[in-house]
Parts: structure tokens; C-alpha cells; sequence
């Protein structure tokens, strides 16, 4: 299995829209809803931080699941299900019962170059031809920080802030 690329809607919808010197789409297989970014499978999060494209070998992570689902109900429960900008909802009340299921899933890398995070990122249209140029913000703006993502016989380089991290995909190793 290959790596596998998170990051936020809109990072995508950026991605998406980048623009190579042609005017044509440097990324066509990749939409805000996900799809793939050179090859590798990209998924769409809400959950992922803003800014953050996350690099990851799935085979890579460890995964502890016992499967069960605890379910517990109640009818005197309040419940705020807007997150506090409105009045709460009083099940006692309204004489409706509440549901909560919950399953315990842990994750773990299997090793420490598992998983790639960019930072900072701010995709978007561009015509300046580069390959997945990501603007960083930087808080030394004359060292011109950036990070660029690209490809090195069959490895996934990604060079930002003058460190470069691989990850290996040919040979099952990172």
C-alpha cells in the first residue's frame, strides 16, 4: 500500500485550483472533496488542522480495536447541540430519551518516520509553474521559507525550511 495525504477542504480546494505555466491544472485529479495528489491517495478532513497537509504510510500504523460499541441511554440528560452559542436541550423535559454509543480505537505509528506533517501551509492558484509549491508562513521572512513536494524515483520528497524528509514507498520502508 502506498502513502496517503491529509489535509482540510479548503487546502484541497487550493490544491486544486494551482494553475501551471499553461493555465492548465497542475493537480487535475485533485478536488476539494479529495482524490488523488501525484499518484497517492488524497483525504479530505474537516478534522485536520488548518494549514496542516499530513504525509502517511497506512500500513505503517497500528491500529487496536476489540470491536465492541458501548451504548448507554438516558432521559435526564442535557444535551448541547450547538456547541454553547445556543440554549441546551433538556431531555426531561422535552420527555425524549438520549442514545451515546462509544468505541475506544487506538492508534500508534510502527515507526517514528510513519507519518509527515507540513505546517503553515497555503496552497492556491498560482501560475509560477512550480511543482506543489506551499507558501509557509515564516516568523524570519528573508529566509523565504517554503515547502515543495516532489517526486525522486518512486519516493515522496518534501523539502521545507531547509530540511528535506523522504518517504520511501518503493521498497516498504520509510
Amino acid at each position: 500500500m502506498g502513502l496517503a495525504v491529509v489535509t482540510t477542504p479548503a487546502l484541497a480546494r487550493g490544491i486544486s485550483m494551482t494553475l501551471g505555466p499553461m493555465g492548465l491544472p497542475m493537480f487535475p485529479t485533485v478536488t476539494p472533496n479529495g482524490g488523488t495528489l501525484m499518484g497517492y491517495q488524497l483525504i479530505v478532513s474537516a478534522s485536520c488542522e488548518p494549514g496542516v497537509i499530513a504525509i502517511f504510510k497506512p500500513s505503517e500504523i497500528f491500529v487496536a480495536d476489540d470491536g465492541r460499541v458501548t451504548l448507554d441511554a438516558s432521559n435526564q440528560a442535557t444535551i448541547d447541540m450547538a456547541g454553547g452559542t445556543a440554549p441546551v436541550f433538556s431531555l426531561w423535559q422535552r420527555n425524549c430519551v438520549g442514545i451515546r454509543a462509544e468505541r475506544w480505537i487506538r492508534w500508534q505509528k510502527r515507526r517514528q518516520d510513519a507519518v509527515t506533517l507540513i505546517t503553515g501551509a497555503a496552497y492556491g492558484p498560482s501560475a509560477s509553474g512550480t511543482l506543489g509549491t506551499l507558501d509557509v508562513p515564516s516568523a524570519t521572512p528573508a529566509t523565504g521559507a517554503s515547502a515543495h513536494l516532489g517526486r525522486d524515483q518512486g519516493n515522496v520528497a518534501v523539502h521545507h525550511r531547509g530540511h528535506t524528509t523522504v518517504v520511501k514507498t518503493d521498497d516498504g520502508r520509510l
